[in-house]
């Protein structure tokens, strides 16, 4: 397999990606339940770097490893400039510990006009089920802020896997959850 980015050691084993990387997921989302298979779509430029674009159902996602940080640039639904990191080099410690970091940027969310919000990084480990037994992974949660509502993201990367979980919450309230199935 061809490597687009993310393959060296280190935190880029959290989130590695080939050309023909696929993750399936099971997708809640409001009321409706779904399998969705996420896959590379295509190497393109995010941040003035060579990036990555996954597709999903109609979702794309653009992400790219910079500094050795990951950052998301467009997601479902919305749209940060300048990207933010959401996968940090810096580790936590010791499991009690978290790495912190802040930003301020422009987002788009669901369609509405760009907005200044401030987004705040939270990265520590979390020990969660996955295929029957609890596994280290590395827990990302990215609070963004906008005069209009809160957006919560909590991610959890397991090393040479990739996303098994995540969740995304509006105002407090659950918007979408996936877990992974299998990957490829």
């Amino acid at each position: 397999m061809a490597c687009l980015v993310g393959c060296q050691p280190g935190i880029e084993a959290y989130f590695p990606t080939s050309t023909r990387q696929t993750w399936t997921y099971h997708v809640r989302d409001g009321f409706l339940e779904q399998v969705s298979t996420v896959r590379v779509k295509r190497g393109i430029s995010v941040y003035g770097s060579k990036g990555i674009e996954l597709q999903g159902g109609q979702n794309s996602t653009r992400f790219v490893w910079k500094d050795k940080n990951l950052y998301l640039e467009r997601f479902a639904g919305g749209r940060l400039n300048p990207p933010a990191a959401i996968l940090l080099n810096e580790m936590p410690k010791s499991k009690k510990e978290a790495v912190t970091r802040s930003y301020n940027c422009w987002a788009e969310v669901g369609g509405a006009v760009a907005e200044h919000a401030s987004l705040n990084i939270t990265q520590r480990y979390a020990d969660i089920p996955y295929r029957g037994k609890y596994v280290r992974t590395v827990e990302s949660t990215v609070v963004l802020d906008t005069p209009q509502k809160q957006i919560e993201l909590v991610t959890n990367f397991l090393r040479g896997v990739g996303i098994i979980r995540q969740q995304q919450r509006t105002n407090g309230n659950l918007d979408a959850a996936l877990d992974l199935i299998e990957t490829s």
